[in-house]
């Protein structure tokens, strides 16, 4: 299994684990960075990490915004879980 697929993985089971008022909240964190119309549409964390990708705010080398808005919604085991993949990559 390759780094990116690892990296796949390990999303999938934190979108898993993001309960929808805390997604609401993450959202909200990411108002800066998705425009209105787009954050209307997203209305799942894998939606939400596949437009942090496609705006290049997430990626396997690039997690510390996602791992900030995981902490700010109440869930820094999920933070402590993305960092643990990156250092296995």
């Amino acid at each position: 299994m390759n780094s990116r697929q690892r990296f796949r993985l390990k999303l999938g089971t934190i979108a898993s684990q993001i309960e929808s008022h805390r997604l609401e909240h993450f959202k909200f964190l990411c108002k800066d960075s998705i425009p209105e119309g787009d954050m209307e549409r997203i209305s799942s964390p894998e939606a939400l990490f596949i437009e942090l990708e496609h705006r290049m705010l997430l990626g396997p080398n690039q997690v510390e915004f996602v791992r900030q808005c995981l902490i700010q919604v109440g869930r820094k085991d999920l933070a402590s879980s993305l960092l643990g993949v990156m250092k296995s990559i």
